[in-house]
């Protein structure tokens, strides 16, 4: 019983750690991006069977389970993306100087995916095709190595400047 109400006070501070970023941080990014939809899909699949929903529960434990999917679904709010600083992530940030390069690669039909190389990870960022070419000249006024795929190169050719 305890530990339900450790767990809602950690959840509501988790939500109130999500509204500063959302009021503070999204201001600060430049070129939007989106995270992958299957981990964020699989994090609810664990959420759903941590935290069933069920009629026979007390009011804490709805409380707790309610909570936490709104902790969940109060993260897709957060901005993904490039700011001034560097790349910007759900919990973290990358500084420019930690990024060693930037590949780009053509993911589904109008998508691509630039992976982050950084000093000890690599970092996958989601954005729509149209937003490729400013992504990539930002990315190139902050003198970051960018590697773009062949095919994507080719798309990006045809497209009027």
């Amino acid at each position: 019983m305890v530990a339900n109400y450790l767990i809602c006070f950690v959840l509501i501070a988790v939500v109130i750690f999500e509204i500063y970023y959302v009021i503070r941080r999204n201001r600060l990014i430049k070129i939007k991006g989106k995270d992958d939809l299957v981990t964020f899909t699989m994090i609810i699949f664990f959420a759903m069977l941590f935290f069933p929903m069920e009629m026979e529960q007390t009011i804490i434990e709805s409380l707790r389970n309610t909570l936490a999917f709104v902790a969940i679904f109060g993260s897709v709010g957060v901005l993904r993306g490039f700011s001034e600083t560097g790349c910007e992530k759900f919990f973290y940030h990358i500084d420019w100087c930690d990024i060693e390069q930037i590949t780009i690669h053509e993911h589904q039909v109008n998508k691509a995916c630039m992976i982050v190389y950084s000093r000890k990870f690599k970092h996958k960022l989601f954005f729509n095709k149209y937003k490729i070419v400013p992504a990539i000249r930002y990315l190139q006024s902050k003198n970051i190595n960018v590697l773009i795929d062949n095919k994507l190169e080719n798309y990006l050719i045809t497209l009027p400047q």
